[in-house]
C-alpha cells in the first residue's frame, strides 16, 4: 500500500515547479481506484483547493476531483507557467453547503452564481493517456488552475440554451451550443455532495465547481489572446 500523503505532495511539487514525469515511481503509484481517491483526500488535507471539478463519463456516471490552488482572475497571464491546453466551461459558486444526501431542490438552493470559466488542462505526466486511470485520478483529473468569470445570479443565468464562442487573437477556436441543463446542474451537484463529504471536504460556501468541458481541450499557443464569450459574459487570458 502506498502512502497517500507521498503521492499528493510528489504530484503537488511537481505543479508547483511545472515538471512533468513519465509516470509515478511504484512506491507511489496507486494500485486502484480506492488507492487514488486517498490521494485526493491527502491533498485535500494539505494543500489549498477553492472547489471540485466535475463531469459525466460516457456510461452515464460521474467523475470528479479537487481543482489546485485559488482562482486565477480574469485577463490573466499565463506567460510564466502555461499549461499545454484550456477548456471552456460553466462554473458555479455555491452560497450553502451542501451536504451529502441532498435533495434535487436543496441542491438548486445552494447555487449562489454562475460563471464562464477556463480549466488550466495540464497533467503532471507527459503522456497522460499512456498512464492507467487510478494515476490520472490521483492527479486531479489533469487539473492545473481555474480562471473565473464574473457572477451572473442564477435568475440571469438560466436560460433554454447557452452558446459560447472561443478565440485565439480574434481568431475562432472553438464554439459550444446545447441546451441549458433541464435540472439546472442538480443531479451532477448531488452527486458530489455524496463524493466531496467522502473524500473529507464537504461542500461548502464560496465552493467553486467547474461542470465539465463545454470546448476543447484546446491547445495552447505562447504570446496569444485568448477570449470566450457567452450570455454569462466575457473571459479572457494572455499567454
Amino acid at each position: 500500500m502506498i502512502s497517500a500523503e507521498a503521492t499528493a505532495d510528489f504530484l503537488e511539487t511537481l505543479w508547483r515547479q511545472g515538471q512533468t514525469i513519465d509516470a509515478l515511481p511504484d512506491d507511489l503509484r496507486p494500485a486502484d481506484t480506492d488507492e487514488a481517491l486517498a490521494v485526493q483526500s491527502a491533498y485535500i488535507a494539505r494543500y489549498p483547493s477553492c472547489g471540485w471539478k466535475i463531469g459525466a463519463t460516457p456510461d452515464g456516471g460521474w467523475l470528479a476531483a479537487p481543482l489546485r490552488g485559488e482562482p486565477l482572475p480574469g485577463s490573466a497571464s499565463l506567460a510564466g507557467n502555461m499549461p499545454p491546453a484550456v477548456e471552456v466551461e460553466v462554473a458555479l459558486t455555491l452560497g450553502a453547503s451542501l451536504l451529502a444526501d441532498s435533495t434535487e431542490d436543496q441542491a438548486r438552493a445552494a447555487i449562489r452564481s454562475f460563471h464562464l470559466a477556463f480549466e488550466l488542462f495540464g497533467s503532471r505526466y507527459k503522456r497522460p493517456k499512456a498512464v492507467d486511470a487510478s494515476s490520472v485520478l490521483a492527479d486531479n483529473l489533469n487539473n492545473a488552475g481555474v480562471i473565473v468569470g464574473d457572477a451572473r445570479l442564477p435568475a440571469e443565468a438560466q436560460a433554454t440554451e447557452i452558446t459560447i464562442d472561443f478565440h485565439r487573437d480574434g481568431e475562432d477556436a472553438g464554439r459550444h451550443h446545447a441546451p441549458w441543463p433541464d435540472d439546472g446542474f442538480a443531479s451532477g451537484l448531488i452527486w458530489l455532495a455524496d463524493y466531496a463529504a467522502k473524500r473529507g471536504k464537504p461542500l461548502s460556501a464560496g465552493d467553486i465547481i467547474i461542470t465539465g468541458a463545454r470546448i476543447g481541450p484546446v491547445p495552447l499557443q505562447r504570446g496569444a489572446r485568448y477570449e470566450a464569450r457567452s450570455s454569462l459574459g466575457t473571459l479572457a487570458f494572455t499567454t
